[in-house]
């Protein structure tokens, strides 16, 4: 029942319609339906207890499949931190043309981790290209490079430089082609052509 105050301050009550009541009775009985108490206590324990061991045993894989990309990411970001160490180590013993020209052999060492890691297959044509490409990138590097700018007045140590934009151009490649191994795993299977 309702509750009005009409203006002449007596209480004046009102019945709520019938089909009002009976509609919300029956969604109260249909909810009960659903939780229904079964008489036998050990045959709901037993359904219980496979259905949370069902639930620990989906949470393990995903857990499992979860921890495993993590540590491949946590790898990855590793192996970035590693390549802008070297980058530093390369930039402070190189002269900025020479550590343009040589950075630009990452084209090629992304092009090596590609064929290794996810099988891919390379034509003369595709490496005569690459060969191509790093040699035109470096070139233009080069020629961006002004006279002033390689002019140094700190100690260099240029085989340290050298080895250290090798490293580098090394773990851009590999990092490259790793991360695209850890996303799309199904392609290193496949032995026809990438898409």
């Amino acid at each position: 029942k309702k509750r009005n105050n009409n203006s002449g301050g007596g209480a004046e009550y009102s019945q709520l319609n019938s089909s009002d009541a009976d509609e919300d009775s029956k969604k109260l009985d249909d909810g009960f339906d659903e939780f229904e108490v079964d008489d036998d206590i050990g045959g709901g324990h037993d359904t219980n207890s496979t259905q949370l061991n069902q639930s620990n045993e989906t949470f393990r894989e995903y857990l499992g499949e979860q921890l495993q990309f993590d540590f491949r990411m946590g790898g990855l970001a590793l192996l970035y931190t590693i390549q802008k160490n070297l980058l530093y180590v390369a930039i402070s013993n190189l002269d900025a043309a020479v550590f343009q020209v040589t950075y630009q052999a990452k084209i090629l060492t992304t092009a090596l981790f590609s064929v290794l890691l996810l099988k891919r297959k390379l034509s003369r044509q595709k490496i005569g290209g690459l060969l191509l490409l790093t040699m035109g990138v470096a070139l233009v590097q080069l020629d961006k490079v002004e006279d002033n700018a390689s002019k140094s007045y700190q100690e260099q140590n240029r085989w340290a430089g050298v080895l250290a934009v090798l490293g580098a151009c090394c773990t851009s490649g590999f990092g490259g082609v790793y991360f695209e191994l850890v996303l799309k795993p199904h392609q290193a299977d496949s032995t026809g052509p990438p898409r």
